[in-house]
């Protein structure tokens, strides 16, 4: 029996605003599944419903981000098990003695970061030493959150190695950045 294309519309926006939700929450509540979870039984519900055809959904992954994640979380384990993330938090706290002073060294310190390396690295490097930081000390994570990501974002900007898209921007041969029209609006 085939579903009206009204029904399929409905319950395609059902799966993704679902999907969305979880993702945004870090988890459905009442079910045991974490944001790859979330993600991976939206997508098989869309290719379910036939909104996407198998060859849809695989072409739709990009095998370079994949490895560069599954790197990142790999690295973030080592890191974890090699004791530096406590050993980071000891050389933050011995240096911010307020919650203040802490939100501004983290804030300062990821943006220089990311100036240097990319910020999807800083991002994905750094949230776990926030995290762990902020529940040690019985803090509200999210202003610290919030302030990471906001700084790797405007840390990148500063230099042609924190942003992979930032190199368009360059003024060619001078090395430096310009500020007219974007290269996509065909200045």
């Amino acid at each position: 029996m085939a579903l009206s294309r009204e029904i399929l519309e409905g319950l395609s926006l059902l799966v993704l605003l679902l999907t969305y939700l979880g993702l945004a929450l870090g988890g459905l509540p009442g079910y045991r599944m974490n944001r790859a979870g979330v993600a991976l039984v939206g997508a098989s519900f869309l290719v379910l419903l036939g909104v996407l055809d198998l060859r849809e959904a695989w072409q739709a992954l990009d095998a370079g981000t994949l490895v560069f994640l599954f790197g990142i979380m790999v690295l973030n384990a080592h890191l974890g098990y090699a004791g530096f993330f406590g050993l980071a938090a000891e050389g933050l706290l011995g240096l911010a003695r307020t919650p203040l002073a802490l939100l501004l060294l983290l804030t300062f310190g990821s943006g220089f970061l990311s100036a240097l390396f990319l910020n999807d690295t800083m991002a994905l490097l750094l949230t776990p030493l926030v995290l762990s930081l902020t529940w040690s000390l019985g803090l509200n994570p999210v202003p610290y959150l919030l302030a990471l990501m906001a700084a790797v974002n405007t840390g990148s900007l500063m230099t042609p190695t924190g942003c992979s898209w930032r190199p368009w921007c360059r003024s060619p041969g001078t090395g430096f950045f310009w500020l007219g029209e974007a290269p996509w609006r065909g200045a």
